[in-house]
């Protein structure tokens, strides 16, 4: 199942609340149990960088964010709760979670504080420069 077009304008709204949307990865995924109502989950967290010269060469590093909580909450149509979990590192992950609907339709939104274990770096950071560098595919 592809994603609707409302999750794309959604997952942009989420990018969107945060101080440097570029920075920001947002994935989606959804359950298709049919016996259940659709459930969407949304997750958020830093891009992951890789340092490239100097002492830190091939460490990898994500920036500083800033998310606006409050705009991220007016986005649902009906809010049924915020939390914010320490988490359990590396077991769980620290996070951002709210839940409620959107659309008529019911989201967990998760903002990760740091990316997932299995992130891979989007850029690079050249060390002597401070130049961010698109990662090749």
């Amino acid at each position: 199942m592809t994603a609707p077009q409302w999750l794309d304008q959604f997952r942009e709204q989420i990018a969107g609340a945060f101080q440097c949307p570029e920075q920001v990865v947002v994935n989606a995924r959804w359950n298709e149990e049919e016996d259940q109502e659709q459930h969407w989950e949304v997750v958020a967290y830093p891009t992951l960088r890789e340092i490239i010269f100097g002492r830190h060469d091939g460490e990898r590093v994500y920036p500083r964010f800033l998310l606006n909580v409050e705009a991220l909450s007016r986005m649902l149509d009906k809010n049924w709760g915020m939390t914010l979990d320490g988490g359990c590192v590396p077991l769980i992950p620290a996070a951002l979670h709210l839940c409620g609907l959107y659309r008529g339709k019911r989201v967990h939104i998760r903002v990760l504080l740091a990316p997932p274990e299995d992130a891979e770096p989007v850029d690079l950071l050249d060390a002597h420069t401070g130049a961010v560098i698109p990662r090749r595919q």
